[in-house]
């Protein structure tokens, strides 16, 4: 248990980080309350953004206090553009009486402590890594940007395609793990996972509240409904530490929900009075979506789905008493979003990768029942669910009628990809690369708002029942029935299990075994800083930039081999009689070979010619080993 205590250094430093230079600028542009704290990490996301880009243009490097600084810099700017250009300032949560911010707090403190202790569970230990084939780039991308103090998304492509002036990727996610990495002295695994944990006991509970009260709400039996409601769903944000592993989504869909609450404040679908002027409330958006999308841009392609019901609702109301004049703006504004939203969704989608993974009756079974990744069957979720469908249209408010709207197309789109076969129907799920997980992780976010309108309802009946003197007690054992209950059929038990697999390192483990983790953690005493390390990356030699700091000849599995590396890895083993091979070991320094054996992390086999058998031939040496994992020197070219 003491062990964990190594991880609350990164773990508070990301979460000041995410939430510091944001709320400093939603305080000073009038926010308050639950909307201070819950958009404060999505402002404090684009001013990171902006950091990456602006801080390699003006020389500096990508450190705690440069990045910090620009994004004050930045935020002055803003403030500038709030207070003197538009003259406006937002007015956020000043009329929330005491009582709802204390059930917000409890709730938010509630949420956040079950789903970090969730996730402390399925990590296991605080250096776990996910054995998984994308941790591989997540890990070496981080290493990569402490190592050249740059987090540009236009640099990242040095490290898979070296030599190719970059390209682009977003790096938001791995940019600030760098900062805690190399602020507070933990190796790369602690540090991402003390920030995801800071991510989601501070994003998640904190934007699912705010949307709550968008649409439900603001009462404290609401909040505390959607407290024990916002840590019911597998789902998210546990899923996405065990599946992929997608740590850039994670923080993406996150950050979703106050998006979509800041975006139904800018429609005027919404049971909150409004924040501020509509040139304000604008602002405010276009502020979010550069953190939002450079955290992940399918984050933002899930935003602009949800948005569609939204868009169509604020149009249609009060459509019978507007003026032709309003009513033709109205039009022209929705066709110059339907072709924006065209563009974004079907012309800039990346192909279907994936089949469906079920029969389309099965496919219908699992959206409805919230059956999310087969963990559990959270039937009084479920209902709930369908029972603040119900609710929502016979009220006819606009804000309840945009969320079941925003749920009937992430439920259309996870239906489509679980099990419908129809190329066409496929298609539209591109974004998402026609992957149910992916859509699995936005379902919380429609079906949270539903289902805490609903049982506040039914708490609502139970508890008017009851005399007086009786109903706080009553309440509370409501309360605790909702919790044990919603915890029970979500299927926490089996995820976890499988998630304890993926994060342990053991001796049969898929990506690095406790072997070939403990070589890795000391060869940096006998391979000098400029060597490079050869080996096969399905394997897990390219940890070896993550864990022991030294450069390897592919830090990314997938990469396209071409010159002096295609050389290595296609005719290392021919260097005592070819030339040319030393030559390019010289040009590379690559002057080590690690032999992790033939197990690779998807269990398939991929033979590089160079390498295959090189350990019984004369061209290496051995130099170490830890079991079956060995580390070689490269003699032939000495």
């Amino acid at each position: 248990m003491f062990d964990w205590l190594q991880i609350l250094p990164p773990a508070l430093l990301g979460g000041a980080l995410l939430v510091g230079p944001g709320l400093i600028l939603a305080t000073i542009v009038g926010l308050r309350g639950l909307w201070a704290w819950a958009t404060a990490p999505a402002i404090s996301m684009t001013m990171y953004v902006a950091a990456s880009l602006g801080l390699p243009l003006l020389g500096f490097g990508w450190t705690v206090l440069n990045a910090c600084l620009f994004s004050l810099g930045f935020g002055a700017l803003v403030y500038f553009l709030y207070r003197f250009v538009l003259r406006a300032r937002l007015d956020g949560d000043v009329q929330s009486p005491n009582p709802t911010r204390i059930a917000t707090i409890t709730a938010w403190a509630f949420g956040a402590l079950v789903i970090t202790t969730w996730i402390v569970v399925g990590i296991g230990t605080p250096a776990g890594i996910s054995q998984t084939f994308d941790n591989v780039f997540h890990l070496n991308a981080i290493s990569f940007i402490e190592a050249n103090g740059d987090a540009s998304p236009f640099a990242i492509g040095e490290l898979t395609a070296p030599g190719s002036g970059g390209g682009f990727y977003p790096v938001a996610w791995h940019g600030l793990v760098a900062l805690i990495s190399q602020t507070t002295g933990t190796s790369v695994a602690v540090a991402l996972n003390g920030f995801n944990i800071a991510i989601a006991a501070l994003i998640w509970p904190s934007g699912v509240l705010l949307l709550v009260r968008q649409i439900v709400g603001n009462s404290s039996r609401i909040m505390l409904i959607a407290g024990v409601l916002l840590c019911a769903f597998p789902a998210f944000p546990l899923n996405m530490l065990f599946f992929g592993v997608l740590y850039p989504y994670f923080l993406g869909i996150a950050l979703v929900p106050v998006v979509l609450a800041v975006l139904l404040q800018l429609l005027g679908t919404t049971r909150q009075s409004q924040l501020g002027s509509k040139a304000a409330i604008a602002v405010l958006l276009l502020g979010l979506m550069p953190g939002l999308t450079l955290s992940h841009p399918v984050a933002m392609m899930t935003v602009l789905a949800m948005s569609v019901p939204v868009v169509l609702v604020s149009v249609c109301a009060g459509w019978r008493t507007a003026t032709s004049s309003t009513r033709l703006w109205r039009i022209l504004g929705l066709a110059a979003y339907g072709a924006v939203g065209y563009v974004m969704l079907y012309k800039l989608r990346p192909g279907v990768k994936w089949p469906p993974r079920t029969s389309t009756l099965d496919a219908l079974w699992r959206t409805l029942s919230l059956q999310i990744g087969g963990y559990g069957l959270p039937l009084i979720v479920a209902a709930l669910t369908i029972t603040g469908i119900v609710l929502a249209l016979r009220s006819k408010r606009p804000a309840a009628i945009a969320m079941v709207g925003m749920w009937s197309v992430i439920a259309g789109l996870h239906f489509i990809t679980a099990g419908v076969s129809i190329p066409l129907l496929r298609g539209i799920t591109g974004v998402w690369y026609g992957d149910t997980p992916r859509l699995e992780a936005a379902m919380p976010i429609v079906a949270i708002p539903l289902a805490v309108l609903a049982a506040d309802r039914i708490v609502d009946v139970m508890v008017s029942r009851i005399p007086q003197g009786g109903q706080l007690p009553a309440g509370v054992i409501i309360f605790a029935f909702f919790f044990l209950a919603t915890q029970a059929s979500a299927g926490y038990p089996a995820l976890i299990q499988k998630m304890q697999k993926s994060y342990s390192t053991e001796d049969d483990s898929i990506l690095l075994s406790s072997d070939e983790r403990t070589l890795l953690e000391r060869i940096d005493q006998q391979i000098d800083s400029d060597e490079m390390v050869v080996g096969n990356p399905w394997t897990g030699t390219s940890l070896a930039y993550a864990f022991a700091d030294r450069d390897v000849l592919m830090p990314h599995i997938l990469m396209q081999l071409e010159g002096d590396r295609a050389i290595v890895m296609n005719r290392l083993k021919f260097a005592d009689t070819d030339p040319a091979v030393c030559a390019a070991v010289d040009e590379l320094n690559a002057r080590w070979f690690l032999d992790f054996g033939k197990r690779e992390v998807h269990g398939s086999e991929h033979i590089y010619a160079g390498l295959d058998g090189i350990e019984q031939t004369s061209v290496v040496e051995l130099a170490d080993a830890e079991g079956d994992a060995k580390l070689y020197r490269v003699s032939a070219c000495d």
